[in-house]
């Protein structure tokens, strides 16, 4: 089954920190039987991560941009001949240094189409002229904490960091908030964001 979407999240280290990149796809399965009352096969969609990488220290933001770049091209290159490309859509942290990563980002021309977000403390999310979204801190993690009560995020079997990431997913509190070291969850939580933005059929509008 090819995925409809790619959504690749990435949150960059400040000094020390290490900088993370998540990898998701949405996919969309059909009920194998029509169900009894309304006789159509019930659409389902699902947000699986399939990619976990947690970058060392200090390494260069360059360095990041280009391992970045190959997993950017492993992704297509995982297509068959003859069927469409999944757009890929890039969610990057570009407070501080990820003004610097979008340039990088670009330079090397990839097939993606690439969303810089400002993470902040305010409220509401909004568009800023640079072409940025400001988007709060606590409704990105808002929205994967609703992504995970739903059954909507799937983590791959195998996955690096999946025991880890599904505890800090789960100790994401109603108000948006954890105490956790989460490189990791923001990376996954920039991925679900932007893939809520594309994919409304993931969360019911009553969720």
């Amino acid at each position: 089954m090819l995925p409809e979407f790619h959504f690749v999240g990435i949150d960059l280290g400040r000094d020390s920190d290490h900088s993370a990149i998540a990898i998701s796809s949405v996919y969309k399965r059909t009920g194998a039987t029509p169900d009894p009352y309304y006789g159509v096969r019930t659409v389902t969609h699902s947000l699986e991560v399939s990619h976990l990488e947690q970058i060392p220290k200090s390494t260069e933001y360059t360095k990041v941009m280009e391992r970045l770049g190959d997993l950017v091209r492993h992704l297509g290159h995982q297509t068959p001949y003859g069927y469409k490309q999944p757009s890929i859509q890039v969610a990057l942290d570009a407070a501080g240094p990820g003004s610097l990563g979008a340039e990088l980002i670009r330079k090397q021309q990839l097939s993606i189409s690439l969303y810089p977000i400002i993470i902040t403390g305010g409220e509401e999310s909004h568009n800023l002229k640079s072409g940025a979204t400001s988007v709060p801190r606590k409704e990105l993690l808002h929205n994967l904490r609703v992504f995970v009560e739903t059954g909507a995020i799937v983590f791959a079997d195998g996955l690096r960091h999946r025991e880890r990431l599904i505890r800090e997913c789960s100790g994401v509190k109603a108000s948006g908030t954890t105490e956790a070291h989460d490189d990791l969850v923001i990376a996954v939580a920039l991925a679900a964001w932007r893939a809520k933005k594309q994919c409304s059929e993931l969360i019911p509008n009553k969720r």
